[in-house]
């Protein structure tokens, strides 16, 4: 059937956190004071891009029909964006461009390893997570890495099963360590429901801290039989993918629940159509966008873009902040497209995006690829297509 029975313990429990929270949590703090820096260190970093692209031989310009970008030397920004350059007067010194824009984006970085940190360090919250089951609440337990995947198990299996989210709220799923208290949950869930992706080492890193003598829970991955290295690993957001997923876990939660096993073959066809019937509706609402591009903060939106012909680029590369040069890409490609919109996920700065934003003349359009409504989260992503390009 595709699916894989528990792993066996190892000695080593790598990657994990075992020490307990002390002090209050790193993301609860900042507001005001930490978002002005942030702001004036991106329109630094908005002046470099600006200077690199004024610096590009006009030839290279006018053969994509660009008129360039506008000519100005970074300095610091006192007055708000109008101030971060000087009209007029031609960049120097790019290096410290580069460290301009390395500010602003190492900020944004640090954020969302902030609040990974803090998901860890409230490990004790995780009841309404991946905690200690009730002692009253005798249905099997069914562990899914991401919240989206929640929402398949929910429709299959109703109420019959407990569900548990790995990956608390707010954490950034490619750098959340699971806690010691995340491994011994695990042991005691019937089912674990993973993607099964690389780029989410959290969902392998749990499971090699299993305790010892714990058998582990039955897995599905999302990916199976899949070669998915160098792909986005969001691929929840295809539902054409998950399409194969659904099948597979239905007999695996008709494992995990014995009793209910007939209700959830039952529903298996309904889910079958209703994601059907969700491919067919993205399909006809981004048909007009074949072949556009999705500008996003952060390249989350592949597998989506895949299914229905789009193509994303995204201000980040390879998890990391952009130089000014590649910003610079960025900005040129997104004037060339037209778009109206740059898509960002909770976590990137909104003031960050905001700026790159108005330098496009576009607005900031926000999804969340990690909301437990996975069909909502899919027209919130076909609507931004719309966004970005409005007919």
């Amino acid at each position: 059937m595709g699916v894989q029975r528990g792993l066996r313990p190892r000695a080593r429990r790598r990657g994990l956190r075992g020490r307990r929270a002390r002090g209050p949590p790193r993301a609860a703090r900042g507001g005001a004071a930490d978002r002005a820096p942030r702001a004036r260190g991106a329109a630094r970093a908005l002046g470099a891009a600006r200077a690199l692209g004024a610096a590009a031989p006009q030839g290279a310009r006018a053969a994509h029909g660009e008129r360039g970008l506008t000519r100005g030397r970074p300095t610091r920004a006192r007055g708000g964006p109008g101030a971060a350059h000087a009209p007029g007067r031609t960049a120097r010194r790019p290096r410290r461009g580069a460290a301009a824009l390395r500010a602003p984006l190492c900020a944004a970085a640090a954020g969302r390893a902030r609040a990974a940190v803090a998901a860890a360090i409230l490990a004790a919250a995780l009841a309404a997570g991946c905690g200690a089951p009730a002692a009253d609440d005798p249905r099997p337990r069914v562990a899914v890495s991401v919240a989206p995947l929640g929402w398949f198990v929910a429709q299959l299996a109703g109420d019959a099963v407990r569900v548990d989210v790995v990956l608390p709220r707010g954490a950034n799923a490619h750098t959340f360590e699971p806690t010691w208290e995340t491994a011994e949950a695990l042991a005691g869930a019937a089912l674990y429901v993973r993607v099964g992706h690389p780029g989410l080492p959290f969902e392998r890193t749990a499971l090699e801290a299993l305790p010892a003598g714990a058998a582990g829970p039955e897995i599905v991955d999302a990916a199976e039989g899949e070669d998915v290295r160098g792909e986005d690993p969001h691929l929840w957001l295809s539902p054409r993918r998950m399409r194969g997923f659904a099948e597979r876990l239905a007999p695996a939660l008709a494992r995990a629940a014995p009793a209910q096993a007939a209700a959830v073959d039952g529903r298996r066809a309904a889910l079958r159509e209703a994601i059907d019937a969700l491919d067919r509706e993205l399909a006809a609402r981004t048909l007009p966008h074949r072949g556009r591009t999705l500008f996003v903060a952060h390249p989350a939106f592949g597998a989506f873009a895949r299914d229905y012909g789009l193509r994303q680029e995204a201000l980040e590369r390879h998890h990391k902040e952009p130089d000014p040069a590649a910003l610079a890409e960025v900005l040129a490609s997104a004037r060339r497209a037209g778009t109206r919109a740059l898509v960002v996920q909770p976590g990137f700065p909104r003031e960050v995006a905001e700026l790159v934003a108005g330098e496009l003349g576009a607005r900031v359009v926000a999804v969340d690829p990690l909301d437990a409504d996975w069909p909502a989260t899919l027209r919130a992503v076909a609507a931004a297509v719309e966004a970005s390009y409005p007919r």
